[in-house]
């Protein structure tokens, strides 16, 4: 005896096996840019500051900065509540 009513519908062919196709996409945020050496100033929550750029991913998603005043080097995720601006 068949219990098909318990089966979801996936949108495939019957008999086949098939799945649908998923198409998956993300929103890519096109972040900007900063130069190694850049003075800049940044915002991460409640800490404020300015310092000068270590590093960054590819996508400028992730900056690292040297924070003025003996601060330490920052990680900052652009778009995650943090902003950053250029000082030159």
């Amino acid at each position: 005896m068949s219990n098909d009513q318990d089966i979801p519908d996936t949108g495939g062919e019957h008999g086949t096996g098939s799945l649908p196709s998923v198409r998956t996409s993300r929103k890519r945020t096109k972040h900007p840019r900063f130069r190694t050496g850049e003075h800049v100033r940044f915002a991460d929550g409640h800490v404020t500051g300015t310092g000068v750029v270590d590093d960054s991913t590819r996508d400028g998603s992730v900056l690292w900065v040297w924070a003025d005043g003996g601060n330490g080097r920052r990680m900052l995720l652009q778009g995650r509540g943090t902003s950053v601006e250029s000082l030159t």
